[in-house]
């Protein structure tokens, strides 16, 4: 049974998306990273995920970056 060709998709890659090198330090990475994200995102999903004093999620951190611009992204 032959392989099937990979399929071409039609979505852009995020224009945002920040470049990064081979041999980025992590804080090379982190600033990209940061730069993908949205501020209204990680408001949301703070609360989503109950990261207040005393909840669940508390101390976890959120930079707001959604799945789908993660998937499009050379920066990682």
């Amino acid at each position: 049974m032959a392989a099937s060709p990979k399929r071409k998709t039609s979505r852009a890659v995020n224009a945002k998306s920040p470049k990064v090198s081979a041999r980025a330090t992590s804080a090379q990475t982190l600033a990209a990273l940061t730069k993908l994200g949205s501020a209204s995102a990680a408001t949301f999903a703070q609360r989503f995920f109950k990261t207040g004093a005393g909840q669940y999620g508390e101390g976890d951190a959120f930079l707001g970056i959604r799945c789908r611009c993660c998937a499009h992204s050379q920066a990682i």
